[in-house]
């Protein structure tokens, strides 16, 4: 048997590669169709160095199509049969390996093979190395919500690049960084580091560094609702990823892209990315961006009125998250099941939620997610009739947003804080609130939560206050902007839940009956 499987492996050898060692060997050989077969006809030829060769190759192949079980089952061979004082073979095999594992999202043993790498890296002497496996660490922090860990491994990422001239390490060190940045609601200086590491990849000519640089450029953008410059940037760095062959980069595009059309009002076009993304993500084994586009089809959901989905998407997401150890999704997920609990009258619930969420905000410095879970915090304190203590998460979450610059998202905020004082007779007060808002929604409300309740509370404030025309400029456009956003959704189903479910849309245009003549 074993003379009879060596026979078999070296007829193809001598057929396909005749006269090429097998340790030239790359993906583009024509023997490579034939790489898992050899290593398991060297395998029971009992020829362990050679099967180890074909057990690399066969991993580096089958990871290319995402076959991630299969792929980590090749490298964990060749690496049981690669001395320890192979340092190259060791390495290249691990940070395969570490790849596909961050893939699975299988983040205990992604972190053994991390440590490994760390040990080849220092026992090399090579700053490449050494950057790279920086890198590489720096990535898991942050997918485990690790900032200062993550933001740590990039800076040091960054110095051993520059070390040794490395461009491409470079770019990715900074677009780490820059990525971390805006993660703590710091989008102006994000985009500073990443324009650098634009610099570096454009430099370098790397199709794919290029493409992730435009990427993250294109969400500090839209961090700021620069709904423009945040598409012309993801445009861009798809042409990148097209060029590169990139099929994640591609996949977080049509989320990114379906993430502005939900902030403008696009649902069904943001709900049909979000679900070609969730497909293409379970097609390639990716975890970590099939829970986000669960989580996003839940929000999506939302936005429309059925919270019953809504609640079903983000309960699917929540379980991938904590399995998948990812923090900062996990936030968001608690967070909007907060909000749906809020929605639904159930302020208790929604208090427990939303407490999980800024627990781990904090824990993770993640000023934006604070700033949203703030704001419910002060709407489920609003409605279980604990007026100070909503008073008290409204102002925390505007101080937040107005530590951010021109945040559109302030106008939840102030919205929350007229309401209280138009509920304890305080209209002066409120009214001051009102004129705050107003002046921000000069510039547009894209990018607010909940416009129609900001422009609903607008309404009453002014009403109340005695200010009937500016009260009925508000409400019209208010209704206008409703209407209009029910105007793109061409399923007349859908239509009607975000008309009629909704409880802000439907009080607003309920409210015209009430309106001054």
């Amino acid at each position: 048997r074993r003379r009879l499987h060596r026979q078999v492996a070296e007829w193809h050898e001598q057929r396909y590669a005749p006269g090429l060692p097998p340790g030239g060997l790359s993906l583009e050989s024509p023997l490579a169709p034939y790489y898992s077969q050899l290593a398991h006809h060297w395998r029971e030829a009992e020829v362990p160095e050679r099967e180890r060769i074909y057990a690399g190759l066969a991993g580096e192949q089958v990871a290319k199509k995402f076959a991630n079980e299969s792929a980590v089952r090749f490298f964990s061979r060749a690496l049981d049969l690669t001395p320890e004082t192979d340092l190259d073979a060791r390495y290249r095999l691990l940070t395969g390996r570490e790849a596909t594992l961050d893939i699975l999202s299988d983040r205990p043993a992604q972190q053994h093979d991390l440590e490994l790498l760390q040990t080849i890296a220092q026992a090399s002497h090579d700053p490449a190395w050494q950057a790279a496996v920086c890198l590489r660490q720096a990535r898991l922090a942050d997918l485990t919500g690790e900032y200062a860990q993550a933001m740590q491994a990039a800076q040091t990422a960054a110095r051993l690049a520059e070390s040794c001239n490395n461009d491409p390490l470079g770019a990715r060190a900074l677009h780490q960084w820059g990525r971390l940045l805006w993660k703590q609601g710091q989008p102006e200086q994000s985009r500073m580091v990443l324009e650098q590491a634009l610099e570096l990849a454009q430099r370098a000519g790397s199709s794919l560094d290029i493409g992730r640089c435009y990427d993250g450029i294109a969400t500090s953008y839209r961090e700021q609702v620069n709904f423009p410059a945040a598409l012309n940037y993801y445009g861009r760095a798809q042409d990148a990823y097209q060029t590169a062959g990139y099929r994640q980069g591609e996949i977080s595009i049509l989320v990114n892209m379906g993430a502005i059309q939900d902030e403008s009002g696009q649902y069904v076009a943001a709900r049909q990315a979000y679900q070609r993304a969730l497909a293409l993500s379970q097609a390639i084994g990716w975890r970590a961006v099939e829970a986000y586009c669960l989580g996003n089809l839940g929000s999506n959901a939302f936005d429309l009125g059925d919270y019953t989905a809504a609640r079903a998407w983000h309960e699917q997401a929540l379980a991938v998250n904590r399995n998948t150890g990812s923090r900062y999704a996990e936030a968001l997920n608690l967070d909007t099941l907060g909000l749906v609990f809020i929605f639904q009258h159930n302020y208790s619930t929604a208090l427990q939620y939303a407490r999980q969420a800024l627990a781990i905000q904090e824990h993770l410095n993640d000023l934006r997610g604070q700033g949203y879970t703030c704001n419910h915090l002060g709407l489920a304190y609003a409605g279980l009739g604990e007026n100070g203590l909503a008073h008290q998460h409204f102002d925390q979450a505007l101080a937040i947003r107005r530590e951010q610059g021109n945040n559109p998202l302030t106008l939840d905020d102030l919205a929350g804080l007229a309401r209280l004082a138009l509920s304890a007779g305080d209209n002066a007060t409120a009214l001051v609130h009102v004129d705050d808002i107003l002046a921000s929604a000069e510039r547009g409300v894209d990018g607010t939560e909940f416009p129609a309740w900001v422009y609903l509370t607008c309404w009453q404030v002014l009403r109340a206050a005695g200010e009937t025309e500016r009260a009925q400029q508000v409400l019209e456009a208010g209704q206008t902007l409703v209407l209009e956003r029910a105007g793109q959704i061409a399923d007349i189903e859908l239509r009607q839940s975000f008309l009629q479910q909704v409880p802000f849309n439907r009080d607003l245009l309920a409210a015209e009956s009430a309106a001054p003549a």
